[in-house]
């Protein structure tokens, strides 16, 4: 991925948002913006979780159900062809793309993330993305 070029050139990854203004050609803008709400959607499964553990407490059967759940939950949500993702996408996927990589970029910058985020992300490469860094497959 994208990621591991960059830590090997000495580039952190909060600069995807630089990478993304900065690129002309449609599907590098593509690729990039689906890492960025890949690594986006991994953090907030790893909120989601956090707090379906600090609901059950100490660790126990119900865990390995609840955490199932969650991640269930969430990649529908993320994946789902439903006017829920398109929501999801247009507000919070969307709003947390531009605070985590468009903190130091202009207002005009921040304002060329595509606002239907539904249509300007790979769900081929998001699935590819996630599936990958939470060690799941599919059939």
């Amino acid at each position: 991925y994208i990621t591991h070029f960059l830590h090997q050139n000495g580039l952190n990854v909060r600069f995807l948002g630089q990478i993304y203004c900065n690129v002309k050609q449609e599907f590098w803008k593509t690729f990039t913006l689906t890492i960025m709400a890949g690594r986006v959607a991994l953090h907030t499964l790893s909120t989601l979780m956090r707090m379906a553990m600090s609901k059950l407490g100490v660790a126990h059967e119900m865990v390995k159900e609840k955490f199932l759940g969650v991640v269930v939950e969430y990649l529908n949500l993320l994946l789902g062809n439903t006017d829920r993702r398109v929501a999801y996408y247009q507000n919070e996927l969307c709003e947390s793309i531009i605070a985590t990589y468009f903190y130091n970029c202009t207002e005009e910058q921040k304002a060329s993330v595509p606002a239907d985020l539904n249509n300007a992300i790979s769900t081929r490469q998001l699935w590819s993305f996630m599936s990958k860094h939470l060690g799941i497959s599919h059939l």
